[in-house]
């Protein structure tokens, strides 16, 4: 028989939903009053796609040197942003705010579906962790620029939504967004390990099948990657900027509505766990790039190598939770910069773990403790960011060791 939430439940939800209300608020009042910055550096790249020009690299105004435009994401997810180019900067920024919301809330309704517990408890659980992170500097951030790291903590739902279904047809669907992940952004790619180590030949069929077909979809633009590939390079010194395989336009002349006047919020409280090199520089050294990359291959197969026989045994909580272990741990190695909108992506591992770690155990208070430290609450101090994201690193490496949970996580 049913049995309605109890009155101090539905006062904490209604609590916690009036919270996350005036926050969508104060979201949509940062997309009307500042361009977003990083959306419109993705809105003229795709632009300058369109139009048959390089969309990384721009030659300055009146000089033959050139400049990168800014855009930092490959060719295929410029092209996503096509269909938007016929309309308004104003009403793009409009869409884009609203996409990110649906986004989140997407992913939040499928890790929700997938929960072990149900009830009261999930429906607080659910609420009380995505108005935290929506309340979060780093949220407010993200929407402010226009960032699209919300897609893949989507995305990485989606893949756990349907491998939690465990049909056949599901861990091959999954697969298949596995591989569009990869096409979406490269580091992905060491995502994929933990499942192609366990073998499950109906993910591994999918993840092939839909690489091959975004591969030869991605054949007309080589070129484009290759533009890619040499921008990029300006994070690392690794490429020639100056090359270019397709021709260069003029920084502020072409296409019309390419170049904005640039407005953003500079001062949100937040912060997050940097790129290495960063805090090497801080002892005023510095190692190049491919150090960093060397050393975290060497770590990956030797974790792996010491974790084979035991992820044979994972659930698929668990291999999850190694897969996003496997892709941060990327992130702090490239020099691609890193910024504190790049933490909704911790939206995934809590909501998977939240529920189904041990109440009173060290993996929960790491976990609690690091949600609260790096949404800023209840207090703000220096480096809290910093070390909420290292506690809840260490919940979730915790997490991969057995006995950890409540019940069978699948």
């Amino acid at each position: 028989m049913y049995q309605s939430p109890p009155t101090v439940l539905k006062l904490a939800v209604a609590l916690v939903l009036c919270i996350g209300i005036a926050d969508v608020a104060k979201s949509w009042h940062y997309t009307k009053l500042y361009t977003g910055s990083d959306l419109e550096c993705r809105i003229r790249g795709a632009r300058l796609q369109q139009a048959g020009y390089n969309a990384y690299i721009v030659a300055a105004k009146d000089t033959a040197t050139t400049q990168i435009t800014g855009a930092t994401v490959p060719p295929g997810m410029l092209l996503l942003h096509q269909p938007l180019l016929s309309l308004p900067y104003h009403s793009i920024r409009t869409v884009w705010f609203t996409v990110q919301y649906l986004l989140l809330l997407g992913a939040v309704l499928l890790l929700a579906h997938c929960m072990p517990v149900k009830g009261h408890r999930r429906l607080l659980m659910v609420t009380a962790v995505t108005v935290l992170f929506i309340s979060a500097g780093l949220w407010q951030l993200h929407t402010e620029r226009g960032q699209l790291y919300v897609l893949y903590v989507f995305l990485f739902a989606l893949m756990y939504f349907l491998c939690h279904k465990n049909s056949r047809w599901s861990h091959f669907a999954s697969g298949i967004v596995a591989a569009f992940m990869v096409w979406a952004r490269i580091l992905f790619a060491v995502a994929a390990l933990p499942f192609l180590l366990q073998k499950n030949k109906l993910f591994i069929t999918g993840f092939l099948s839909g690489l091959a077909v975004l591969a030869l979809l991605s054949l007309p633009a080589a070129g484009q990657w290759q533009d890619y590939f040499s921008a990029m390079g300006n994070y690392t010194g690794s490429f020639d900027v100056h090359i270019s395989h397709h021709p260069v336009a003029i920084a502020g002349q072409f296409p019309s509505g390419a170049v904005l006047p640039v407005t953003f919020k500079p001062d949100f409280v937040t912060g997050c766990i940097n790129y290495l090199d960063e805090y090497l520089r801080l002892l005023h050294t510095s190692l190049p790039q491919h150090f960093y990359l060397a050393l975290y291959a060497v770590a990956v197969l030797v974790l792996l190598a010491l974790k084979r026989k035991q992820l044979a045994t994972f659930s698929t909580l668990q291999t999850f939770i190694l897969a996003f272990l496997l892709y941060t741990g990327l992130e702090y190695s490239v020099a691609a910069s890193r910024n504190p909108y790049n933490l909704i992506q911790w939206l995934f591992p809590v909501m998977l773990l939240a529920p189904a770690v041990k109440p009173n155990s060290v993996t929960f208070f790491l976990l609690a403790a690091g949600l609260c430290l790096l949404c800023g609450l209840p207090l703000y101090f220096p480096y809290c960011f910093e070390l909420g994201e290292v506690m809840l690193l260490t919940a979730a490496v915790r997490s991969l060791s057995k006995n950890r949970f409540t019940m069978e996580t699948h």
